[in-house]
């Protein structure tokens, strides 16, 4: 009996992971990459260490998407097929050993190389055929061959079982150029509204560019003036943590997190508010700059007095705020607490996909089997990976999905039902 000739666009995360298990079940296997080289993506993530995924506990509640029904059952769903524990236990398998820090685990070698490596090693094992510089142009089915039909420049194959691994928009010289959305739309499938995602915010205040190359530690949150009214605003999400000042506004993980809220938002005016002393109430900061006040006089500056509490840049920035509103009635000490606490930057756009993790949008859930992620339009069709309307936070998370999603969709390709 013939094995079932199953094809892999993509030899990303997900594309490698679903080869790896549709080989294991059986299957023949092709993966057609386009690029020179495999797993340019993955060698990036966790700025080359490589963050496998996370052990959140409910890690499955981190997702989000466009659809009505959001990401949470689809990706528990998927999740069944390999959760964490067994990705890493796949892993170790293949002769990686992982080290967690805290719910982050990365490769003891600290290299994103040695990922890709055990990877490959587990292809040529299972003799899974890669083809590079193979960019896959169209796709269709010919029911005369009773076949998947697959076009690139200089060849077209032929594949019982075909698996878009294709990626997003986001890192385009990695590859992933949003040709798989084209490919799944030629198909019949509907792709959601693509945004740029884990990335910078733009912000409105010419300013901001003063204070460019200073990290500050804060509490930041999200928030919408949807009717561009002015207070109150609605709070989209919050998170605390290291805030990066750069010539085009903010960045740092903190802001990635934020920026995935960002993206699905249209309508209204959008606002990055920043509590640059987060451990402290105002009152506690304004008692404590009256102490200094008392000690130092009058006469100290309010940039000495904001940068004891914050980098002397972002010091400099709210310095030149506070004198733009003037200080109005009240003590000085209440005029800097109120600085450092409520830092009011308006967002006037998200950086482009060369500068972005990842995107929100993709493929419909509503048009995919969250058991097999086979095409509900197209038998024989099979998604994986960014490609999908699913998108998680920093930390692991999208590369969990990248685990979990090419492993559920290659082992359902083979013809083999999930384990």
């Amino acid at each position: 009996m013939e094995k079932i000739r199953v094809f892999i666009v993509g030899a990303g995360a997900s594309g490698l992971m679903a080869a790896i298990a549709a080989a294991r079940a059986g299957a023949s296997v092709t993966v057609l990459e386009g690029m020179k080289k495999p797993g340019r993506k993955l060698l990036l993530t966790g700025n080359g260490r490589c963050n496998l995924t996370n052990l959140d506990k409910d890690l499955h509640l981190r997702y989000d998407s466009s659809g009505t029904d959001g990401a949470v059952p689809f990706v528990n769903s998927v999740l069944q097929s390999l959760d964490v524990s067994g990705t890493l236990r796949l892993f170790e398998e293949l002769g990686l050993a992982s080290v967690s820090a805290g719910s982050l685990v990365y490769p003891r070698s600290g290299q994103a190389q040695t990922v890709l490596g055990v990877l490959l090693a587990e292809l040529e094992r299972l003799h899974v055929k890669m083809k590079y510089n193979a960019k896959v142009k169209r796709i269709s089915f010919s029911g005369e061959k009773g076949a998947w039909l697959l076009q690139t420049e200089g060849w077209t194959y032929e594949a019982d079982r075909v698996v878009l691994c294709c990626g997003s928009k986001a890192l385009p010289e990695t590859g992933s150029d949003g040709s798989g959305y084209t490919l799944a739309a030629s198909a019949g499938h509907t792709v959601t509204d693509i945004h740029p995602a884990l990335t910078g915010f733009e912000c409105g205040d010419p300013d901001v560019r003063a204070a460019a190359g200073a990290r500050t530690k804060a509490a930041v949150k999200l928030l919408a003036d949807t009717n561009n009214s002015g207070l109150p605003m609605t709070v989209l999400a919050k998170d605390t943590g290291e805030v990066q000042w750069t010539q085009y506004g903010l960045s740092g993980i903190v802001i990635f997190q934020l920026s995935r809220y960002a993206a699905r938002r249209s309508g209204g005016t959008l606002y990055v508010s920043l509590d640059l002393v987060p451990d402290q109430t105002e009152e506690e900061v304004r008692h404590t700059l009256r102490r200094m006040l008392d000690h130092a006089g009058d006469a100290v500056g309010s940039v000495s007095l904001l940068n004891s509490y914050t980098h002397e840049r972002v010091a400099a920035y709210l310095a030149k705020k506070m004198a733009d509103k003037g200080t109005g009635g009240g003590q000085r000490e209440e005029h800097i607490a109120r600085a450092l606490k409520n830092v009011l930057i308006p967002v006037t756009g998200l950086k482009g996909y060369d500068l972005s993790q990842i995107c929100a949008g993709g493929i419909s859930l509503n048009e995919v089997n969250p058991e097999t992620l086979e095409s509900l339009l197209c038998r024989g069709l099979f998604f994986a990976g960014e490609i999908l309307d699913i998108d998680g936070p920093c930390g692991g998370y999208n590369l969990q999905w990248a685990w979990s999603s090419g492993y559920a969709a290659g082992t359902a390709a083979s013809g083999t039902p999930g384990q």
